[in-house]
């Protein structure tokens, strides 16, 4: 489960006491104001021990005629992880809360609009936060609409009980993107993007530790060896991750989007490269179908191939002979940079109360299962994950 932004409780609640400001001061130009209050349940766990619990509250208001939205959203993150990596350093299973909150707003006065963002995160031994915005520009009829961003975000990596004086890692990543809108005939888009994400400082985890072989028994320790025989094999003592300090991010991306009547289409595709070595291919689609009386229902498929970091080794190699054991100068035990792919179906329903837009009550529910298999890595070759949603939302 990725790192989602994090805040303690407090910032939460002063959220959406900016939010409810924003709610309230928006009447006062005359016309109705649109409002929508969204609350969601989500659970992850997977075959290597991990559980995670993800409760949110959303809020949004705005008022079309004056081309302003709003947005203040807060989530925690209960994350219960019991994985073959904790269990293969000998750390005990723990409990970790995870606090999120972001704010967002719109504006489109006329052809252009304007959009800004901010987010904030906090656990015990991270500390994140976000900004960014991009500008866009209807043109040829609103047909063709042109979009550029930019973002900035800062991480801190510490130890748990340890202040961030004392012990941290810091990550700066500026992110830029372009991307265009085009309307195809009226019941087709077409969205295409390119990102470039530049990132400088620290990436490893602190509480990642690597066995170590030597170059004759490296070669023999299969994909996917367990605790024990990796315990069997390995050198005396273990070593630290380390990464790049530099990591250089470029994706593509495109998204067509079709409507017949109640039923819709998405197909979509990014294909990604850095300069780690990692390039990979992300394939989504997802089909619509309205089946009277306000329910709406969909499958949904997902594909992801990638190839593993220039650096990926499934068993490092130490050379002892001087005494001193020698390290590798970059080494990770992260599998997300080895050779996998992830397959996922699922699917979701949704119920709408009203049949005029923006009232009334919507309840949806998402079920995913995915299974990875992992290529050239220790301690196990697959992954099975579920994912469930439960989401409420009502419009007035």
């Amino acid at each position: 489960v990725a790192r989602n932004v994090r805040r303690p409780l407090q910032g939460a609640l002063r959220l959406t006491v900016v939010a409810a400001a924003l709610l309230g001061a928006s009447s006062a130009g005359g016309e109705p104001l649109r409002y929508q209050l969204g609350s969601e349940v989500a659970g992850y766990a997977d075959t290597d021990h991990v559980m995670v619990l993800t409760p949110s509250l959303s809020m949004a208001a705005d008022q079309p005629t004056a081309g302003w939205k709003a947005n203040a959203s807060y989530l925690v993150d209960i994350v219960t992880p019991a994985s073959v990596d904790i269990v293969s350093t000998a750390s005990p299973r723990w409990t970790e809360v995870r606090h999120a909150g972001a704010l967002g707003a719109d504006y489109q006065p006329e052809n252009f609009g304007v959009s800004l963002g901010g987010s904030v995160s906090r656990e015990p031994d991270y500390l994140s936060w976000y900004v960014g915005g991009s500008f866009r520009v209807e043109m040829y009829d609103k047909r063709f609409t042109p979009l550029i961003g930019y973002s900035y975000s800062q991480d801190t990596a510490g130890r748990k009980d340890t202040p961030f004086s004392v012990y941290s890692l810091e990550l700066e990543r500026n992110t830029i993107q372009l991307g265009a809108e085009i309307i195809l005939n009226p019941s087709s888009r077409l969205t295409l993007s390119t990102e470039a994400v530049l990132e400088d400082g620290r990436q490893e985890k602190p509480y990642r530790y690597l066995p170590v072989f030597d170059a004759q028994t490296a070669s023999t320790v299969p994909r996917g060896a367990s605790v024990e025989l990796v315990n069997q094999l390995r050198l005396p003592g273990e070593m630290s991750e380390r990464l790049p300090d530099t990591r250089r991010r470029y994706s593509v991306a495109g998204e067509f989007a079709t409507r017949d009547g109640d039923h819709t289409l998405r197909v979509s595709e990014r294909l990604y490269g850095d300069t780690w070595g990692v390039l990979a291919t992300t394939t989504d689609a997802i089909y619509v179908l309205g089946i009277g009386g306000g329910f709406r229902v969909w499958p949904h498929l997902r594909f992801h191939l990638q190839d593993g970091a220039s650096f990926w080794q499934r068993a490092y190699v130490a050379d002892p002979t001087s005494g001193q054991i020698s390290y590798p100068s970059l080494r990770t035990g992260d599998r997300e940079l080895s050779p996998l792919l992830t397959a996922t179906a699922g699917g979701g329903v949704e119920y709408t109360t009203s049949n005029i837009p923006n009232t009334g009550w919507v309840f949806t529910g998402l079920v995913d299962v995915g299974r990875t298999s992992y290529f050239d890595a220790l301690y196990i070759d697959s992954r099975t994950s579920f994912l469930v949603s439960l989401m409420a939302g009502h419009s007035l």
